[in-house]
């Protein structure tokens, strides 16, 4: 989670603070960016987090399916990353 200039953090949902840290974000946010955000706010509503209204989603796995044309499917992170030249994602499995 990133959150204006400040450095990133990232936390467990299995961490104590997570939720409450989510819950402040989400509730300040007037902006949110992600790839595949849908699911990450789909699994902090099941928390019981929701953002504050009026806030605007950026979903950059659907820009990148517009950008291509909507061509095949959704393209996945590491597919997009490269197209850009980014890098990969992190394996936060192997990080653990």
């Amino acid at each position: 989670m990133k959150v204006d200039e400040k450095e990133p953090t990232f936390h467990y949902y299995t961490d104590l603070e997570f939720a409450a840290a989510l819950r402040i974000a989400l509730a300040e946010a007037k902006m949110l960016v992600g790839f595949n955000i849908k699911y990450d706010l789909h699994w902090a509503c099941r928390l019981g987090v929701l953002p504050s209204d009026g806030v605007r989603v950026w979903d950059c796995q659907t820009a990148e399916f517009i950008l291509r044309g909507q061509k095949g499917s959704y393209p996945p992170l590491n597919e997009a990353c490269a197209r850009f030249d980014l890098g990969q994602k992190d394996d936060w499995k192997k990080i653990r």
